[in-house]
Order: structure tokens, then sequence, then C-alpha cells
């Protein structure tokens, strides 16, 4: 037999393996608390910075104070603004021309209303807005700048904001170029807008919305009374009220003989009864509307629903999705899309970066049909173009909104805030979203007697192409 050695002998690499764990773990707990340190003094640093910085603001004279948040409005958008070369307008000139006007106001909210706001409505890009530090009495500021319709900024505590979603119309707003374009979206059946007289793709002059009191408030409006599909197509799509084969291009000419003004009472609605986001159709197909990105919890249960589709077909109603979180929508496409297809492209002053679908998801590969419209924006377009680029499905309704920019928030001294688009987004063809909107295969405009007669065209269409898909497959082979 074999002696073993000496104990003393064994155990001396145990001993230096245990000494070489006790340094490396010296070592790394001084790297961490180092590191704590840095950071606990950075953030002490920043905060104290925040602090000269809020307290040399406090300090400034009233014009001083106004140019103070104007310039930091512009050094934000100068710094993070996603395109570097400031494509279709000379932001040095406007930032001049506006810091003279910024000069000669009187009030803060002036500065916000007047300027700011006004301001951010001409940049040739949509997710640009400014909204002004909270107060209970002044007016707000809201989304890509603009208000319903060219109306007046509505304060959060003002009553008529309850009846802005409630018109019994969808006033919609679209990037077309570098400019946004109003027209009408939906319009309710049985609304006063629908006794109105009000189509769906009317282009929008202006409207104005006054709260009565007693749960009431008035609406008066401006339209274009656009009288064909193809003008309201044209419309939707170009921005442009003339269609060549109509009016010869005399657009100022179609404006003034087809303007037309509405108004009309309206009454706060009572809260509206849930509709169903997930249901059967005829014939066993899934319909799913999905109104937001921006919710995970929602998410969740499309997809569960989506796991669930069968061969009679999936219906992505996205026609009131304005869009939200960019790792939500490609949760979504990764169950509708094979694994690492790409979805699209993002831009950003640092370069480009493809978005793929993800590898380990169940995935529905069965008949697929997305329902878009003009208010399907953001995110929302995301989806529609990856279904459409990498020939996954069909697209029917009405196009997109053209916003297809991500923004950020950043703050201004004074506790307002803007937000700017920071990255552009392409689909998987290249082709940009922004300005442009994702066109549908088939596309329909319906009508007003559609509405009363209480038919959405867009979904019938739907289901009848889904049941000739399935009655193709179904088809016996040559």
């Amino acid at each position: 037999m074999k002696l073993g050695k000496p104990t003393a002998e064994r155990s001396r690499p145990r001993r230096r393996l245990t000494g070489v764990l006790r340094f490396v773990g010296w070592t790394t707990l001084a790297g961490i608390l180092l590191l704590c340190g840095l950071v606990a003094t950075s953030m002490l640093v920043v905060r104290e910075k925040d602090r000269r910085d809020r307290d040399e603001f406090a300090r400034l004279a009233p014009h001083e104070h106004r140019l103070a948040i104007y310039d930091a409005f512009w050094n934000q958008v100068s710094a993070r603004y996603f395109d570097r070369r400031f494509t279709g307008f000379d932001w040095k000139a406007l930032r001049s021309e506006w810091r003279h006007k910024a000069g000669s106001v009187s009030t803060d909210q002036d500065l916000y209303l007047d300027v700011l706001f006004q301001l951010v409505q001409q940049f040739p890009s949509s997710h640009f807005a400014i909204t002004q530090p909270p107060s209970p009495t002044a007016p707000v500021a809201t989304a890509n700048g603009v208000t319903p319709h060219g109306g007046n900024a509505l304060s959060e505590k003002d009553p008529a904001a309850t009846f802005e979603n409630d018109l019994g119309f969808e006033p919609v707003t679209a990037q077309r170029g570098v400019t946004r374009v109003w027209f009408v979206g939906d319009v309710s059946k049985g609304s006063a807008a629908d006794r109105a007289g009000i189509e769906p793709g009317w282009a929008i002059l202006k409207g104005t919305l006054t709260f009565l009191g007693g749960g009431k408030a008035h609406y008066a409006g401006e339209f274009v009374r656009l009288e064909s599909t193809d003008q309201k197509m044209t419309f939707e799509q170009h921005g442009s009220y003339a269609v060549p084969e109509t009016t010869r291009g005399d657009a100022e000419g179609y404006l003034t003989a087809h303007k037309v003004a509405v108004s009309f009472d309206i009454t706060a609605p009572p809260a509206p009864s849930p509709q169903p986001l997930i249901r059967r159709l005829d014939g066993g197909v899934l319909y799913v509307r999905l109104d937001t990105f921006l919710e995970p919890v929602i998410i969740d249960k499309v997809l569960a629903a989506v796991d669930t589709a069968d061969q009679q077909g999936l219906i992505l109603d996205l026609r009131g999705n304005t869009g939200g979180l960019i790792t939500q929508e490609q949760r979504l496409l990764s169950h509708l899309l094979p694994a690492r297809t790409i979805l699209g492209y993002t831009i950003s002053s640092s370069g480009t970066e493809a978005l793929r679908a993800a590898v380990f998801v169940p995935r529905y590969m069965g008949p697929l049909i997305v329902l878009i419209g003009p208010r399907t924006a953001s995110a929302a377009e995301v989806v529609a173009t990856a279904v459409k680029g990498n020939h996954r499905g069909m697209l029917i309704g009405r196009a997109t909104n053209g916003s297809a920019l991500w923004a950020r928030r950043f703050p201004l001294p004074d506790g307002g805030s803007v937000s700017i688009p920071v990255l552009d987004f392409t689909g998987p063809d290249g082709k940009r979203i922004e300005g442009v909107g994702v066109l549908p295969d088939i596309e329909i405009i319906p009508t007003l007697s559609d509405i009363r007669a209480g038919h959405d065209l867009v979904l019938e269409r739907a289901e009848r192409e889904l049941r000739m898909a399935v009655w193709r497959t179904q088809q016996p082979k040559n």
C-alpha cells in the first residue's frame, strides 16, 4: 500500500488557495466600495451643480429668466436631435429669430404659449412637444406641440378637457413631408358630428371647443368637404386638397368652393362601457384590438391570445394605436415573424442599428391581417411596416400617421420640459415612415352612410380576405 503525504504538506496548497480567494474577495470588495464612492461623489457633484444652477436661475431678472429657458430649450435640441444636419430648415436662423420674440414676451406663460409652443411646430418632424411647469391655472401644451385641431390649449383642470375625446369624430393630425395636416378620422354613429354631417376623410381647417357649464360644451369648426374617395386618399397621403384629374391642381379654388362651417353643442358622455379587446369572430377568426404599446400587461394578454390563434386566421386591429414602447412592439412582432427577422432599422446621430425578432418565443405563422388607419402611429407603424416589408400579412384600412420617430423628454430650468426626437426609423426595406406613413394593401375610407348603417367596412373586408385565404389553402393541388 502507498503512504499518503503528511497532513501539513497536504494542507499547504489548500491554505494557498484560501489566501488567493481571500485576496481576490477583499480586492473585489475594495473595488466595489471605491466604485460606490465614486458614484456617490459624482451624484453629489451633479446635485450641487444643479442646486447652484437653480439658485443662479432664481436670481435672474424676469427678462433674463425667460431667455435662459429659451436658451436651455435650444441647447437640448442641439445636443439631442436625431438629425445632426437639421435637414429641412435653418435651425440657427430659426433660433435667432425666435430668441428675439422670447425676449419681448411679458410672462413665462406667454413664453411657452406664444414662443416655445409655436416654435416646436416649425420643426419638420413629429414627436416634438413642449410642456410648461405644472400650474392649476395655466394652459398646457400637449403632444406634438398642438391641441385638438388648432383650438386653444386646454388646462388639465378645465372641464372642457373632458370633451376632447367625445366630439363625435376623431380630429387626426398626421405628418406629411415636413408639415402636419388635420383631417377627420372615424365618426361615431348617432353623435352630434354624425348629425352635423361630418364625413371621415374631410380636411380640418380649424376647430375650437368652448365650455358652457352644466356639463355642456360648444364646438365650432371649419372643414374642407372632400367629395370623392380619391380626393380623401390624396389628401391623407400627400396633404394636398387638389386632385389634378378633377380640379386641374387648383387647390385654392377647391378650398374656397368646398369649405364648410359646422357647429354643435355636446354633453359630457357617461363612462364608456368596456369594449372587448380579444374575441372570436364567425368562422373562428381571432380578432385582437390593441390600442397601445405602453402597457406590458396588455401586451402579455395579447400575446397569450395570439398563441391560441389557428389556421382560421388572426386580425390585429391597430387603427386606434398611437404607439408606445419599442420593447413591446418587438415582443409582439417576435410572435408573428421568424426568429432574427429584421423588423426595421433605428437611425440616430451615432449610427444605424437593426431591430430583429427574438429567437426563443412561440410563434403564430398562420394567416394574418393588420388593420391600420390615420391614428396608427409610432410603434404601431413599425409593426405595420415590418409585417408588410417581410410579406408576412396584408394591411387593410387607411394610410398611417407618418409619425415614426422616437422621442425622449428633457428638463428645462423652470420645471418645464421638451420632448425631442432622438431616433428615426425605417422599415426592413430601408424606407422612412416619418412624413409618409405606411400605405395599406387595400385602402378603404368608410362613408358616413356606412357608419350610420352600422358597417365596419375595414373589418368586414378583412374577414372576407381571410375566408378566401383559408379557402385557397383547402383546395386540392394539381
